[in-house]
């Protein structure tokens, strides 16, 4: 069993939405460009609230679609002999419902490459 009180969404930093309820839909599409090499466009959609303000949420439309955070994404993936798996993305905010969130504009860069150890 694994327990989190944060999901990552597309566009904002790891770790930049943490609470007690946490609701996301992702979808994603993945496309073979070549020999073990792919690109992947994703988008989703998140809103995050504290256990005491849960009660108090009676427009669940407003609460989950008018105020949720979104995001896309893009990445280009490929299998490296010896090396392992190499990901380059580049991920955007659309809307931002805080203002709060520093650079919301700003786009973010994922490099992985290699196993996990």
């Amino acid at each position: 069993i694994v327990l989190f009180n944060s999901i990552p969404l597309c566009g904002f930093e790891e770790q930049a939405f943490t609470s007690d309820v946490l609701l996301a839909l992702r979808l994603g599409f993945r496309y073979k460009i070549g020999k073990m090499q792919y690109v992947k466009f994703t988008m989703n959609t998140g809103s995050f609230w504290k256990v005491e303000d849960v009660s108090a949420v009676t427009d669940l439309k407003k609460a989950i679609i008018d105020q949720a955070y979104n995001g896309i994404s893009l990445e280009y993936s490929a299998s490296i002999p010896r090396v392992g798996p190499l990901s380059l993305s580049v991920s955007l905010p659309v809307l931002s419902k805080d203002e709060k969130v520093s650079n919301p504009a700003s786009p973010i860069f994922y490099l992985s490459a290699g196993h996990d150890f």
